[in-house]
């Protein structure tokens, strides 16, 4: 649980040393730890890539060309797009945001003045840094003494020497385990000098199919390629051995991940290189969390949260330091409790499985403590989700989340709610930016997969509902039409600029402008509300992942910059904003990008003039994130739907698409299908051409006129001749 300042977390201690003897060879093992390294050091180096000073943007001459920034440079790979297989035309444009600016000549200008800029970066930034590195520390220096702490010990009576250097291992390992927990180079140096010699001195052989020269370079991931191209695999033989043996492998790290008593978006990201870099499918990943997610479900359900709660409270009166036991066990030390035993977290597909004794040592605390397996769903003793929702959300009216599919609750009140088969070890978040009904709020984001618990967050649903209705009332407005296709001749970003607007749209301004204003300061609260639920973790230890679109992307914003002012990192695996009224400013985004362990993408469309018009009273400095690209910040993935989207109010049945085309890894493709069909029932509906009615109905043959005299109608009435006007 977070605790001190930032919610700094404090990992447990580790437990005793997990058994792989006869399932591991002491080669493998040692090749699985320097794979473990060399992600570790991956996911540093796109920490640190992420705080380098950012670069001057373009001038906004280049704005108005459609697509030209997401246009590769020459000297970048296009194999980095995000655009899924099999769609080579497809209309979206997507890329990440290199350091190097897309033109040469900004490149020139940067290279003399490298120095210069970084003595620019601001100190709250190199203070942020600081602490994420430092949490970042801890947390590896935990896994690593994880992995280190394995045993495999040879088949062969072993030699004194090789006793004096530990199990699995040579003298120089004793070396290791003496010393720091964080010493990765000593820890890959010894591994390397092993699988070079061909094993541990006791003689074990390496595997035949190994060749020494294969760790010099990754081999191809024919299984997944997108999955390769995302997170590119590391240099390992292992993705040579037999696909059971790999499976294992990944069953293997994933539970000693848990182990920690924690998956956070830290480990999600490892898992995802471990998962690449062994030629394995995405899919191995998603059944493995699925099938942990509803092991450790059923066993947290049999944990009686009151007994623990008393319990509790009459040790806390003898102890400072309260010990779980009792009725916070669900199994002895050592073992493996039945839940999961009867979910089959040992077994691999082919016939390989690790034993009970064996899954017990790779999970350590969580394979017997019902408290921590509950924590990593959010079922805490003595706190009812229901009653932290309504705290944090107490400013935000409507504040709840919904899920996304039916699970016969109508919004998340209570953890132990949830069916085991529905848990997983993900939680995905779609917010929305206005509604057209009021039970709206879950629509847009029936396109989520399965592989994570899906909810949709609802908020102001009367401010919301108003917004919708203004919007629309303004789209099929003829004033609108008119105005549209003068402002077609440039782009919603250059308009903007030049302050370019028609008059009669300006006349209706009061119709949006209010609404838009006060839904603004709305879901500016519920994303405050939104980071005080992650940061408390309502949805426990386990990583979020969030999509929003126009004002929901803005609540997402202000939840990212909330998390980064507390220090709580690596809660949040995943963001997407779409169309989001938020600054462009690089700065800006480094300070997102510092509490996104994942894919941080902005989408964007050059012709929402809707939100070009509504923005013209913010900040032009700061630029429009979702009229542009983000520029000059690394790691940040830009999605060009200009080309789809021609209008703010499309984004509500595009969302599923537009994940699609960025390559969101779980989604429900029948499900987009229905939604693109509705989108094109919407589109002809109102592409069709109206028919003129006439000012008057036509006169029929057979009515005849009634003849009314005029003969008296200027004379007055005689009443009136009694009246008299005063003054």
């Amino acid at each position: 649980m977070p605790g001190g300042r930032g919610g700094r977390r404090t990992f447990p201690p580790r437990r005793g040393k997990p058994d792989l003897t006869g399932i591991l060879a002491p080669e493998e093992k040692n090749a699985l730890v320097a794979l473990i390294i060399e992600a570790t050091n991956k996911i540093e180096q796109q920490l640190e890539k992420a705080f380098e000073p950012t670069h001057p943007p373009l001038s906004s001459n280049d704005s108005s060309m459609p697509d030209k920034e997401n246009q590769p440079p020459a000297h970048v790979s296009t194999h980095n797009s995000a655009t899924p297989r099999g769609q080579p035309n497809s209309p979206m444009t997507c890329k990440r945001v290199h350091p190097s600016a897309p033109r040469k000549d900004l490149e020139a200008t940067l290279s003399g003045h490298s120095e210069t800029i970084r003595t620019k970066l601001p100190p709250q930034h190199v203070e942020l840094k600081k602490e994420l590195f430092a949490m970042f520390k801890r947390w590896e220096n935990n896994l690593l003494g994880r992995f280190r702490d394995i045993s495999v010990r040879e088949a062969r009576t072993m030699t004194t020497s090789s006793l004096r250097g530990g199990r699995g291992g040579g003298p120089g390992a004793a070396r290791i385990r003496r010393g720091n927990l964080g010493d990765r180079e000593a820890m890959l140096g010894m591994a390397t000098r092993h699988l070079v010699n061909g094993g541990t001195s006791g003689g074990v052989s390496t595997p035949a199919n190994y060749c020494p020269g294969q760790s010099s370079r990754p081999l191809p991931n024919t299984l997944d390629p997108y999955l390769a191209r995302r997170f590119p695999p590391l240099s390992t033989w292992l993705n040579t051995l037999p696909l059971e043996k790999r499976r294992l492998l990944l069953r293997a790290t994933i539970l000693l991940v848990l182990s920690l008593e924690s998956y956070s978006g830290f480990a999600r990201v490892l898992m995802l290189y471990v998962t690449s870099s062994l030629g394995l499918p995405l899919r191995d990943l998603h059944d493995d969390e699925v099938r942990l997610a509803r092991g450790l479900a059923s066993a947290a359900d049999r944990v009686d949260l009151d007994a623990v709660l008393q319990q509790k409270t009459s040790e806390s009166k003898k102890s400072r330091k309260w010990k779980a036991a009792g009725a916070a066990l669900i199994s002895t030390a050592g073992s493996l409790a039945e839940p999961l035993a009867a979910a089959g977290i040992g077994c691999i597909m082919g016939g390989i499985r690790l034993s009970a004794p064996a899954t017990a040592g790779l999970l350590g605390t969580v394979a017997h403590n019902g408290i921590v397996v509950g924590n990593m769903f959010g079922i805490y003793a003595g706190r009812e989700a229901g009653k932290m929702i309504d705290q944090y959300g107490k400013d935000s009216a409507d504040f709840a989340f919904l899920p996304v599919r039916n699970d016969g609750t109508e919004c998340y009140r209570d953890a132990r709610a949830v069916p085991s088969a529905n848990r997983r070890m993900r939680v995905v978040v779609g917010i929305g930016g206005w509604l057209t009904k009021e039970d709206a709020s879950v629509i847009p984001f029936q396109c989520f997969g399965s592989q994570a618990e899906s909810f949709a967050l609802r908020y102001e649903v009367e401010n919301l509902t108003t917004l919708g209705t203004s919007l629309e009332l303004v789209i099929k407005s003829a004033a609108w039409g008119i105005a549209r296709k003068e402002m077609s001749k440039r782009s919603a970003l250059s308009n903007l600029k030049e302050r370019m607007w028609p008059l009669d749209l300006v006349r209706i301004s009061k119709v949006i402008d209010n609404p838009w204003t006060v839904a603004m300061v709305r879901c500016e609260k519920a994303g405050m509300a939104l980071a005080e639920c992650i940061g408390r973790k309502v949805q426990g230890d386990r990583p979020v992942s969030l999509v929003g679109y126009s004002l929901g992307a803005r609540a997402i914003y202000i939840c990212l910059m909330a998390l980064a002012e507390r220090r709580q990192f690596g809660l949040v695996e995943s963001v997407v904003m779409i169309g989001a009224p938020i600054p462009s400013d690089g700065r800006i985004w480094q300070v997102m990008r510092s509490v996104v362990t994942g894919r941080l993408v902005n989408v964007y469309s050059e012709s929402d003039y809707v939100l070009g018009f509504l923005s013209r009273t913010s900040n032009l400095e700061f630029g429009v994130s979702g009229l542009q690209a983000i520029i000059g910040v690394e790691g940040i993935e830009n999605c060009n739907v200009t080309r789809t989207v021609s209008g703010h109010l499309r984004y509500q049945y595009m969302i599923g698409t537009i994940l699609k085309g960025i390559g969101w890894e779980d989604l429900d493709l029948a499900q987009i299908a229905r939604d693109e069909e509705t989108l094109a029932k919407k589109d002809k509906k109102f592409s069709k051409p109206k028919e003129q009615k006439p000012a008057h109905l036509p006169m029929q043959p057979s009515t005849t006129v009634k003849q009314i005299s005029v003969e008296n109608v200027s004379k007055p009435d005689s009443r009136m001749n009694k009246m008299k006007i005063q003054g």
